[in-house]
C-alpha cells in the first residue's frame, strides 16, 4: 500500500481493524504537547519526584513564541490555560515537509500566517471544511523553503495548511534525554518536532494519544527518538535543570574521563547551534511583526519575506572618482578574486547587510521601524574610502 495514501477510512463498530482508524495529529494536540515539553517542574524537587503537569512553570513567553527564564523559579509559574497558543506562534519555527514528488524531506521555515477561511463563512460549517477544530487547522502558513537546500536552485515561498500535508513543525527547543546509559550527561539540546495526521499514519499502531510523547530531533545529529515530554524533555533555558546538573556533575568521581575536554567542546558546540536557531526564529518574528502602512508600496507582497530584499553597499559614481582611486579599486579587485574563500551555508544568505542590525543602531526615523522605512533603507561607501580602507 502506498505510503502516504492510505488512512481515510474509518473504524467499523462491528469488529473491523482499530488500526484504519486516522490518527490524532500532533499538531492538534499543540496546547496539552507544548507546555508538557518546557515544563521543568519535575527538577525542582528531586527528593520527591512526581509526575509533571505538562504547565509551564519557570518560563514566560516572549513575542517570538521564545521561551525565556523567569525571574524567579519559585513563584513566576504559567499554566497551561493561561497560555495563548494559536497560529502566532508558529512563525519562525522550521518545518519538514515530505514531497511525493522527489520522494524526500524539504526544510522550510514559517515566516507569515493568514486565515483560510473565506470571509462571510458561516462560523459553523468552518469544522466541516478542515480536518481539525482548533485554529490552527483553519490557518495557512507562508513557508520559505531556501535555495541551495534539498536540491534547489531558486528559493521558493509557497501557502500551505499543515494538516493537508505530511509535516512535522519544530515548536520547541528543549533539553532532552538523549542516552539514557549516560545520566546527566545523556542530555542534548533538541527541537520538538510536532507531526500532522497525515505524517502519522504509517505509524499510527505505535504512538500514543493519551500521554504526552513527542519527536525529538537532535541538533548537529541525524537523531530523532520518540521521547516522553514529561519526563524527558525540559526548557532549553530551564534554570531548575542546570542547577541540579551541576549538582549531579559536582558529585560526580574526581578522576575525569580520557575525552572529558572533547565531551565539553562537542556541548559548547550543539549549545551554541540550539542559540542560533532561536535567534534566527526571534528575528524572523520580528520582521513578521513590523507593520506596512503603504498598501500601495510596490513590494507589498514581497516585503514580508526579509530575504527578497537585499541590502548591498552602493559605489558612488564612477566618473567623480580620479584615476588614481580605479587603478587602486581595479588592483584590490583582481587581488580579492585570487582569494579562496569557504562557501557559507545555503541558509546564510551570501551576500547582503542585515536591515534590521542596521536600524537597530539608528536613531528612530520618521514613522518608527516598519516595513515601509526597511524597504527605503540604503547604504553607501565612496571608492575612494573603499581604496584608502584596503578593504
Amino acid at each position: 500500500s502506498d505510503r502516504r495514501g492510505a488512512g481515510d477510512g474509518q473504524n467499523n463498530d462491528n469488529g473491523g481493524d482499530d488500526g484504519m482508524k486516522p490518527p490524532i495529529s500532533e499538531i492538534s494536540r499543540i496546547d496539552e504537547l507544548y507546555p508538557a515539553s518546557l515544563d521543568d517542574s519535575a527538577w525542582k524537587d528531586t527528593n520527591t519526584p512526581k509526575k509533571k503537569t505538562g504547565n509551564v512553570t519557570s518560563a514566560s513567553s516572549s513575542s517570538a513564541g521564545v521561551i525565556l527564564p523567569s525571574e524567579d523559579d519559585e513563584t513566576d509559574s504559567t499554566t497551561s490555560a493561561d497560555m495563548t497558543i494559536d497560529a502566532e506562534l508558529l512563525v519562525g519555527k522550521l518545518i519538514k515537509l515530505y514531497s511525493t514528488t522527489d520522494n524526500q524531506y524539504h526544510t522550510g521555515r514559517i515566516i507569515d500566517w493568514r486565515s483560510a477561511v473565506a470571509p462571510g463563512t458561516d462560523p459553523q460549517q468552518i469544522p466541516d471544511m478542515f480536518y481539525g477544530s482548533d485554529l490552527i487547522a483553519s490557518t495557512e502558513f507562508l513557508v520559505r523553503f531556501a535555495a541551495g537546500l534539498n536540491g534547489r536552485k531558486t528559493t521558493l515561498l509557497q501557502w500551505i495548511i499543515l494538516e493537508e500535508h505530511s509535516v512535522a513543525v519544530a515548536t520547541s527547543t528543549v533539553m532532552a534525554l538523549r542516552d539514557k546509559g549516560r545520566g546527566i550527561n545523556g542530555w542534548r539540546p533538541a527541537q520538538i518536532m510536532l507531526r500532522s495526521c497525515l505524517e502519522l499514519i504509517p505509524l499510527r499502531k505505535l504512538i500514543s494519544h493519551e500521554d504526552h510523547f513527542g519527536l525529538a530531533c537532535f541538533f548537529c545529529e541525524d537523531a530523532h527518538i520518540y521521547i516522553d515530554l514529561d519526563f524527558e524533555s525540559t526548557d532549553f533555558f530551564s534554570r531548575a535543570f542546570e542547577m541540579e546538573k551541576k549538582k549531579r556533575l559536582s558529585c560526580s568521581p574526581l578522576k575525569k574521563p580520557k575525552n572529558h575536554h572533547s565531551q565539553i567542546a562537542m556541548m559548547d558546540m550543539l549549545m551554541s547551534a540550539a542559540a542560533l536557531e532561536l535567534a534566527e526564529q526571534r528575528r524572523v518574528h520580528e520582521w513578521h511583526l513590523l507593520p506596512l502602512y503603504n498598501r500601495y508600496h510596490k513590494r507589498a507582497l514581497t516585503m514580508i519575506d526579509e530575504y527578497s530584499m537585499e541590502l548591498t553597499l552602493e559605489q558612488e559614481d564612477p566618473s567623480s572618482t580620479s584615476n588614481t582611486d580605479k587603478e587602486s579599486l581595479s588592483e584590490a579587485n583582481a587581488k580579492k578574486e585570487k582569494e579562496t574563500k569557504p562557501l557559507l551555508c545555503p541558509l546564510i544568505p551570501k551576500k547582503g547587510l542585515d536591515r534590521q542590525w542596521i536600524a537597530s543602531r539608528l536613531p528612530l526615523m520618521e514613522g518608527g521601524n516598519s516595513l515601509d522605512v526597511m524597504a527605503t533603507i540604503r547604504v553607501g561607501r565612496s571608492l575612494a574610502s573603499t581604496c584608502k580602507s584596503g578593504r
